[in-house]
């Protein structure tokens, strides 16, 4: 799949977040937590497929 570029930085993750009563606001925290680990990045870069992104950020849920 090509990456979408907007002002020549690439973007590899678009995330949608939506929660009830505010609980999005924790899981964007938790979601940014990720994206500041390049580590974290890297396994996300790597992953096979869709569902392997979908469980490696399905984590957040599970703290």
């Amino acid at each position: 799949m090509p990456s979408a570029r907007r002002d020549g930085n690439e973007v590899r993750f678009a995330i949608g977040i939506a929660g009830y009563e505010g609980g999005h606001l924790e899981i964007l925290g938790k979601v940014a937590i990720i994206f500041s680990d390049m580590d974290e990045v890297d396994k996300l870069i790597a992953a096979g497929s869709a569902q392997e992104i979908y469980d490696l950020l399905n984590a957040v849920n599970d703290d």
